[in-house]
C-alpha cells in the first residue's frame, strides 16, 4: 500500500493531480492520523479534500481513482467541521 509520503512525493513530482492525490490521502486516512494527513497536505489538495468530502455522497461516481470508503469521508468531514469549531469560523 502507498504511504502519505510517496503520494506527496507523486504529486509534487506532477505524476498525481490534485484529484489523484486527494483520493489517494482519503484511502489512507484512520482516526489514528487523520490530524497528520490534512495538517500535511498541499494547500491545493486540502482544497478539493474539503470540497470533496462536502459533496460526497455513496453514490457519487468516481472516474480516476480509488472509491473511498464512507467512514474514510465522515472521517474527515467530522475532522474539518471540529478544526472550524476551534477556530471560531463554524
Amino acid at each position: 500500500m502507498i504511504d502519505l509520503n510517496e503520494v506527496l512525493q507523486r504529486y509534487n513530482s506532477c505524476e498525481y493531480t490534485v484529484t489523484d492525490a486527494m483520493l489517494a490521502v482519503l484511502q489512507l486516512v484512520s482516526t489514528d492520523n487523520v490530524h497528520i494527513i490534512i495538517s500535511s497536505l498541499p494547500r491545493e489538495v486540502g482544497v478539493a479534500l474539503r470540497k470533496f468530502v462536502g459533496y460526497y455522497h455513496p453514490g457519487v461516481r468516481i472516474f480516476n481513482g480509488p472509491r473511498p470508503s464512507v467512514e474514510a469521508v465522515q472521517l474527515v468531514k467530522e475532522y474539518l467541521s471540529k478544526e472550524r469549531e476551534k477556530k471560531g469560523t463554524a
